[in-house]
């Protein structure tokens, strides 16, 4: 379906399965392109300079990130890093701006996802060596730590019901 990227992207399918969204590098600036799922024909492309970011956060390169749908279909979860540090941005896809940043105590976050309610995110994060799992409630900002040991741990999800998170180790 996406014939632009050689390295490839991620991407996400909408919650109403009518458009996939990719991520991928771009040769200035990640681009999401979204695609209608019927017909397998580009619907939009988003680029994401660093101007619709906030100052010093740029995309994370593809492999170390994750697109998260919220439960509309109006809003993509997506990791962003910079010299200001780590955060997780929600990207507007009607206006293509990015409408929330929440920026986290950490030196590097991958593979965010919203839970089913879009209330709170898990994401992988480094604090200080190893990959652990956390919870942000979107609300509070509040931080959980879900794993705490020695292992690599990433590629977390939220249940459908958003009762239990999964993950690689």
């Amino acid at each position: 379906i996406d014939p632009h990227e050689s390295e490839g992207g991620i991407l996400a399918v909408a919650p109403d399965g009518r458009r996939i969204v990719i991520l991928e590098k771009g040769p200035a600036h990640p681009v999401l392109r979204i695609y209608d799922t019927g017909s397998g024909l580009l619907h939009r492309t988003i680029g994401i300079p660093r101007s619709i970011l906030r100052a010093g956060h740029k995309v994370l390169i593809p492999s170390e990130n994750n697109l998260s749908w919220d439960d509309r279909g109006e809003l993509l979860l997506f990791a962003a890093s910079g010299r200001v540090g780590p955060a997780l941005c929600l990207l507007d896809i009607r206006t293509a701006s990015v409408s929330e940043v929440l920026s986290l105590p950490f030196s590097v976050i991958m593979h965010p996802s919203l839970s089913p309610d879009g209330n709170r995110i898990v994401f992988a994060a480094v604090g200080s060596s190893a990959s652990d799992i956390y919870i942000v409630d979107r609300r509070t900002h509040v931080i959980s730590r879900l794993t705490d040991d020695a292992l690599f741990e990433c590629h977390p999800t939220f249940t459908p019901d958003g009762n239990k998170v999964l993950y690689s180790s």
